[in-house]
């Protein structure tokens, strides 16, 4: 299970895996809006947790595997632990971006074009985007929630890595080949992707009041999340800020 906050490089993620004939990873399988989600009113989380064990199972690969955002996950009242009960034979790899203030500029690119992928490369943004302070501060707050609630199962995070979307657009190849594959027990292979990066500019080209929240969008450019350490949790013990 790719477990992740939107804007983190989970599709990307799922494109890598899918590379090996033996794996199928299906798409956000809790998202009302995809075609292989279901709809988060009048659902139960049973019935969203017998949802994902089918979207797991219905692959005729070796290897099936699901996109859980947080927040949809959240929207079911499904935790880690729930996770751990319902699926004790599975693997976790825990995605996240180093960077939340390039994760919600492209959160608010996505919202403001409605392109959530591109695979054409013909859809590059050439606009501007508004951070709003407020906002921004409370975006990465609810993250570090997020996050903060799926690793207090300890359990879920001994049977998961936890990697970045930066160390996947750094050097992606090595990042499988020394972590991911053997993880998951999946012989080594040659990676691609035909997604397409929307925006190649950095913020202080795409945001229009960059000057402005500079600092705060500094103070959230480099965060490291790491797994807790045996019978230890908190909040400063697996997050880092710059």
């Amino acid at each position: 299970m790719i477990l992740a906050e939107a804007r983190t490089g989970s599709t990307l993620l799922g494109d890598y895996l899918n590379c090996d004939p033996s794996v199928t990873i299906s798409g956000e399988v809790l998202n009302p809006f995809s075609t292989v989600g279901i709809a988060q009113k009048a659902i139960s989380k049973s019935a969203a947790l017998r949802h994902i064990r089918y979207s797991l199972h219905s692959p005729r690969t070796r290897v099936g595997g699901v996109k859980l955002h947080l927040s949809h996950m959240a929207a079911h009242g499904i935790s880690g632990t729930d996770l751990v009960r319902d699926f004790p034979e599975a693997y976790f790899i825990v995605l996240y971006r180093s960077s939340f203030a390039e994760q919600f500029v492209s959160h608010k690119i996505a919202r403001q074009t409605e392109v959530w992928e591109d695979r054409t490369g013909k859809r590059a943004f050439s606009g501007k985007i508004h951070v709003d302070s407020e906002e921004f501060t409370n975006y990465c707050d609810g993250a570090v929630r997020a996050y903060e609630a799926l690793l207090k199962d300890l359990h879920l995070a001994a049977h998961s890595i936890v990697i970045s979307y930066e160390e996947m657009a750094t050097d992606a190849q090595s990042l499988f080949r020394e972590k991911v594959f053997p993880f998951l027990h999946i012989p080594m292979r040659t990676i691609t992707t035909g997604l397409k990066k929307q925006n190649k500019r950095s913020l202080s080209a795409v945001v229009e009041n960059y000057d402005d929240v500079c600092p705060l969008l500094e103070k959230y450019s480099s965060v490291q999340l790491t797994k807790p350490v045996e019978n230890t949790f908190s909040a400063e013990s697996i997050f880092k800020f710059a």
